[in-house]
């Protein structure tokens, strides 16, 4: 047995998530430290799968994933040739992070 179509229709736009895109927009939370974010919540909402909004969140998780992993070379050992190097590798991945961010920044507001 089908229902109508009327009452299928009905069933497929409650049955939508409310908030698609909530994990990509916790973990933009939780690497800025912040509680909430209504305009990035709303931009969310809005968003389609190819959004820029999207792209945009999705870049600055990365870049920050990236910066984290090179956050912590080891200063204490100035003698070691590849010392230059990773200074090179962490300006170069805090930048990025800072660029990524700032790209959201000003999508969102």
């Amino acid at each position: 047995m089908e229902l109508p179509e009327e009452i299928v229709s009905i069933i497929r736009e409650y049955s939508k998530p409310r908030f698609k895109y909530f994990r990509e927009y916790k973990r933009v939370l939780e690497i800025k430290g912040v509680s909430d974010w209504p305009a990035l919540r709303e931009a969310c909402r809005k968003a389609c799968n190819n959004s820029e909004v999207l792209q945009a969140m999705l870049a600055f998780e990365r870049a920050a994933y990236l910066f984290e992993q090179v956050k912590t070379f080891d200063e204490k050992d100035p003698e070691t040739w590849y010392q230059i190097e990773l200074e090179l590798d962490f300006y170069l991945k805090r930048d990025h992070r800072v660029e990524c961010e700032t790209h959201l920044d000003r999508l969102v507001a």
